[in-house]
């Protein structure tokens, strides 16, 4: 009986030892994932922003990404990546730079890292002066958003959030903007090994805990 004892206990370990370095393996294998992608995304922040009206309807959104060193208030010229869809039409930063050139357009970006918040500014275009929060293109082409109500309005044409596309011309009127930080791919895969950690030893321990009531019984 000792022996047989001797030998299910034998096998109950190498069953608990088998499962611990499959989990060990599940998770230096994350482990890996994340920090083979962490060094290229560790120095880039993406934000992404909602525009809605006041029955929380969204009229624009979208995404952008800079470098993590940058402080302050930001511009187009800071972005490594930029998107927007505004009432259906997307525009994406080779947009925004086709517009540089343009003396007729509204080309700006102003956004404060500190608040998180976009950042009103009088700029000039074909119509002259205007406030804006968001900007690239003219009236034939691109988009236009006016400062939300309570924010400055520099130029003093209205701060009602009018949000215009061009080309065709729409518009509409947004009360609020969210943004919200998107998490980088390492950040995710860190998030799943850390679960994916905590689920095996959960397993372990319930395996390790069973296989104890047994040899009790027995």
């Amino acid at each position: 009986m000792t022996r047989i004892t001797f030998l299910f206990n034998a096998a109950g370990r190498l069953k608990v030892m088998g499962l611990a370095m499959r989990f060990n393996f599940g998770l230096v294998a994350g482990l890996w994932l994340a920090f083979n992608l962490a060094p290229a995304n560790a120095a880039t922040l993406t934000e992404g922003f909602t525009f809605s009206d006041s029955s929380n309807t969204v009229i624009a959104s979208g995404s952008f990404s800079y470098d993590s060193a940058l402080a302050g208030v930001i511009g187009y010229s800071d972005l490594t990546a930029f998107s927007i869809n505004v009432l259906g039409q997307s525009y994406d930063l080779s947009f925004v730079n086709s517009q540089l050139s343009n003396p007729d357009a509204y080309v700006y970006f102003g956004f404060d890292l500190g608040s998180k918040s976009f950042v009103p500014n009088a700029v000039n275009g074909y119509a002259g002066f205007y406030s804006t929060i968001l900007a690239a293109g003219d009236d034939v082409s691109g988009f236009f958003v006016s400062p939300l109500p309570g924010q400055d309005d520099p130029a003093n044409t209205g701060a009602d959030g009018q949000i215009a596309k061009y080309g065709p011309f729409q518009t509409a009127n947004a009360s609020q903007v969210q943004v919200n930080a998107i998490p980088e791919p390492s950040t995710w895969a860190m998030m799943i090994a850390g679960l994916l950690g905590l689920a095996g030893i959960a397993r372990i321990k319930r395996r390790r805990d069973s296989l104890q009531l047994d040899q009790a019984g027995s």
